[in-house]
């Protein structure tokens, strides 16, 4: 029987960084580990870079009101982790909306949680220890400790400590059969904006020493174990982009090879406001060098494209990516094929614009691409005034300090000085462009093919 490793795969997103940047399978070519996946995906088997199928193990969502949960998931664990989560929010409550959110209600939860934080303040000894007893209440769940034991991994592999459920889960019944989990964290703002960290892995791998510091200072995570690594995602992109890839970007946009465009990418959560700010855009374009030019908006897979759809303009082009999936089946829609179009889409824009600060912007500031800002907030008449106080809640999000501070991106704050925003940029390119590198260099770590190796090394170190 072959040694096995799990990978445990809550979401499409975590599926993409197991399989399409070939990590799974530099685990079976170069450590001997055969991969077997734990999600919530219904597809018997995934198929990967270089062929292989790799089999899938489905745990199905709960039903009702507890969708969110794998089904027998403890709903003693789930009220452990939103009290974790509200107490976070009065820590570190720039984290994110979310954040933001919880430490401004004023309910009875509230005021248990900041009593919690009184008496057991983080970094003490007594939060130490509240923690671990915490920690110890772990309700057994037999459908996955009985795969465990059938599969008998050598090693299990999350994308975060405890964050998403499933990972939870698979952590806490790792735990009690002695098995190493491994966490690759899946995100640029995980360790700030997803709440405590819910379980300990015994090694955590970020991609940046930003990441590592709030890991340490703000979850009291051993700083030896926790390991920089890069980013998974990313990993793809530092090949050359084919002259194939570029055709079929240009093709799927319904452009001509080789023509220029305009690109605006968006966040996940307010399609509304963007699509205001999309609109006002277009407009404003009109009265500069790129009248003309096409301006594609590539929506997140999490967004509602309906706002956008709505718009009607002769330069507007929608860019619509497989949407986010959690469950069902085609679980794996985030390919090779996905990241690559996307590369090819941000290699050739002219301009990126956003008003949310999505990953993304870390990935134009990788293809080395001019990026402005809007913050537009208070600019014009707003239809969606409460979206709009999200966005200004969003300029203090903690993530977002590092990549701000190397000034790779122009803000413009009113439509009116677009066009000199505009001149700014290109005629500063020089500055801009070694302030794009310095953003690479320190929130992606560089060389970004090595990421996936960084993470075997360290697997294959805790093996041996």
């Amino acid at each position: 029987m072959p040694d096995n490793i799990i990978f445990a795969a809550p979401n499409m997103y975590v599926l993409r960084n197991w399989i399409a940047t070939g990590l799974a399978d530099k685990c079976k070519n170069i450590l001997g580990l055969v991969p077997v996946f734990i999600s919530s995906f219904k597809d018997e088997k995934f198929n990967s870079n270089d062929g292989s199928n790799y089999v899938n193990y489905c745990f199905p969502a709960s039903m009702g009101k507890w969708q969110e949960l794998p089904e027998g998931f403890s709903k003693c664990l789930f009220y452990l982790y939103y009290l974790r989560i509200r107490t976070f929010a009065l820590e570190v409550e720039n984290g994110s909306l979310q954040m933001m959110q919880f430490s401004r209600r004023r309910d009875v939860i509230h005021y248990l949680c900041s009593m919690i934080k009184y008496l057991f303040p983080r970094g003490s000894q007594r939060r130490i220890r509240i923690r671990s007893l915490i920690d110890s209440i772990n309700p057994y769940h037999e459908k996955c400790a009985q795969l465990l034991e059938m599969v008998n991994p050598k090693c299990v592999v999350v994308g975060s400590p405890g964050f998403q459920f499933l990972d939870q889960l698979v952590i806490i019944e790792s735990r009690r059969q002695h098995i190493p989990v491994h966490c690759v964290v899946n995100s640029w703002d995980n360790m700030t904006s997803r709440g405590p960290m819910i379980r300990r892995p015994d090694s955590l791998m970020v991609w940046n020493e930003y990441m590592k510091e709030q890991a340490s200072v703000i979850h009291q995570y051993p700083g030896l174990n926790i390991k920089v690594v890069g980013t998974l995602q990313f990993s793809q992109y530092s090949h050359e982009i084919t002259e194939e890839e570029t055709n079929a970007m240009f093709s799927k946009l319904g452009l001509l090879n080789g023509s220029p465009y305009l690109l605006y990418l968006t966040g996940q959560h307010l399609p509304e406001y963007e699509a205001e700010d999309v609109d006002v855009l277009l407009r404003t374009l009109e009265h500069t060098k790129f009248s003309e030019t096409p301006l594609v908006v590539r929506i997140h897979s999490q967004a509602n494209n309906l706002p956008f759809k709505q718009l009607r303009h002769k330069n507007l082009l929608l860019d619509c990516p497989p949407k986010f999936i959690a469950s069902g089946e085609n679980g794996f829609r985030l390919d090779f094929k996905e990241i690559r179009m996307m590369a090819a889409l941000l290699k050739n824009a002219a301009v990126v614009f956003a008003s949310w600060g999505t990953t993304a912007l870390l990935e134009a500031a990788i293809f080395d691409r001019p990026i402005i800002q809007l913050r537009w907030m208070k600019a014009f008449q707003r239809k969606y005034k409460e979206q709009a106080e999200k966005v200004m809640d969003y300029q203090k999000y903690l993530h977002l300090i590092p990549f701000d501070e190397t000034r790779c991106r122009l803000f413009s704050d009113f439509p009116e000085n677009l066009e000199k925003d505009i001149n700014t940029l290109f005629n500063n390119n020089d500055a801009f462009q070694n302030n794009r590198k310095e953003a690479v260099l320190r929130l992606a770590t560089p060389p970004l093919e090595d990421a996936p190796n960084r993470v075997i090394k360290i697997i294959a170190d805790t093996l041996n």
